[in-house]
């Protein structure tokens, strides 16, 4: 009796470990699925109309630009250059930073 599960063990081992990694594969998304993230606005006026207090005195809200405005600023590419130790820069960088 005990050679017959000691020659099952191993075959019930091998099933219990390959359903635990089939699976996940069958639940796994499908790679014809086309991805589409929701991504949210960054600028909202509705959310900005109330997020402020009134500035004292003067009773009114700080406004913001609009949505149109904000989202036609153009992008801004600021470039960085390393910065080396005086005398241990490359040959021609400072040449190549004019």
């Amino acid at each position: 009796m005990q050679s017959r599960i000691a020659k099952l063990f191993p075959l019930a081992l091998l099933t219990l470990v390959g359903i635990t990694i089939l699976i996940p594969i069958g639940r796994a998304q499908k790679s014809g699925a086309a991805f589409s993230p929701n991504i949210p606005k960054t600028w909202d006026e509705a959310a900005f109309k109330e997020w402020a207090t009134p500035v004292a005195g003067l009773n009114v809200r700080p406004t913001h630009i609009s949505v149109k405005e904000y989202y036609a600023l153009p992008v801004e590419n600021l470039k960085t250059y390393p910065v080396y130790y005086p005398g241990r820069e490359p040959a021609g960088y400072w040449e190549m930073l004019q």
